[in-house]
């Protein structure tokens, strides 16, 4: 344990941005936090300057977490050693009974029993289809699949930057924090700012700022695995392809790209994934009409309208299971 402090508690700093970040289940259960009085205030009150107020306050909690997160990271070191193995302590009689229960709640409690529930609200249904689903799923592919891949060009470009010139490797740190940010502070940041230039108007008719906000958003996730995957990669590789007179932008064409396939499609899917079910960022900044999976399930759950939404819900569920099914598998080769 004293070891796995650093990690550990890194862990519970993740998950406490994710908590002060989340809106849906909270305003759907009646939950009064930053995020719904954000919503609150810009919404319903039309007090822009409470709105701000709330999103500087809910900021200055991130902020801390995000740096304490960071320290933690800092303190972690890793050591290897391709010759030796970690030897499997294998679980017998009532402890293996005991440990598997124990990560069978997991499973059971946190998918099983809510993706059964789901499916018997969509058997209630009748399995009808809103006519509107194929514009919801539509407008989802839409901007995670343009997210995804403007994402992952600039994740090689900034990854691959900070490869030529370690003193660029701040930039990358400060692109991480866009993670930490919650959904609904920066769409009160992007709005006040297009407010004061006075161009409010072009997010009626443009998905382009709601595209801007999820790659502040999701741009560290992709940039992560990019990071990695040129990690596995040796200097010496890029000092033989020089000798061979190929330029910089020639390596990473002929000899990084190829290797770095697998990071790339792993980046982009953990992308896609974050902007489906992305939901503060959505409701305020998407064009008129412009409803995704995620916002026509919120929206029928206010309305408590609940066989309705399980056909969305489920979609958003299952294009989830994706990265983990293809994570499981690239750690199991690893």
């Amino acid at each position: 344990l004293p070891m796995a402090r650093p990690a550990i508690f890194a862990g519970m700093a993740l998950a406490l941005m994710e908590v002060l970040a989340d809106f849906g289940a909270v305003s759907y259960f009646g939950v009064q936090t930053f995020a719904t009085g954000i919503f609150k205030a810009w919404l319903s009150f039309g007090d822009r300057l409470a709105a701000v107020q709330l999103s500087l306050g809910l900021l200055t909690l991130v902020l801390l977490i995000f740096f304490i997160e960071q320290n933690s990271r800092s303190k972690l070191r890793y050591a290897s050693s391709s010759q030796s193995k970690p030897i499997a302590i294998v679980l017998r009689g009532k402890k293996s009974f005991f440990a598997f229960s124990f990560c069978g709640l997991t499973l059971l409690f946190g998918f099983l029993l809510p993706a059964f529930a789901l499916f018997q609200l969509l058997y209630q249904q009748g399995l009808s289809v809103d006519i509107r689903y194929l514009d919801w799923l539509g407008n989802s592919l839409s901007v995670s699949l343009i997210t995804a891949v403007v994402s992952v060009a600039f994740a090689v470009f900034f990854a691959y930057a900070v490869r030529i010139n370690t003193h660029l490797a701040w930039v990358n740190r400060l692109l991480g924090f866009g993670y930490a940010l919650p959904g609904a502070v920066l769409a009160i940041g992007i709005l006040s700012f297009l407010e004061i230039f006075q161009l409010a108007w072009w997010m009626s008719v443009s998905v382009l700022v709601l595209v801007y906000a999820y790659l502040v958003r999701f741009l560290s996730s992709s940039l992560q695995s990019v990071e990695a995957g040129l990690s596995r990669i040796t200097p010496s590789m890029d000092g033989s392809a020089a000798l061979l007179g190929l330029s910089r932008v020639q390596i990473l064409k002929r000899v990084h790209l190829p290797l770095l396939k697998r990071s790339l499609i792993t980046a982009g899917l953990f992308v896609f994934v974050d902007v489906m079910k992305e939901l503060p960022a959505t409701l305020l900044l998407r064009p008129f009409n412009f409803d995704t999976l995620a916002v026509a399930t919120y929206q029928l759950a206010a309305d408590e309208r609940l066989a309705e939404l399980a056909l969305p819900s489920l979609t958003i569920v299952l294009v989830g299971l994706f990265p983990v099914l293809i994570l499981s598998r690239v750690i199991a080769k690893s």
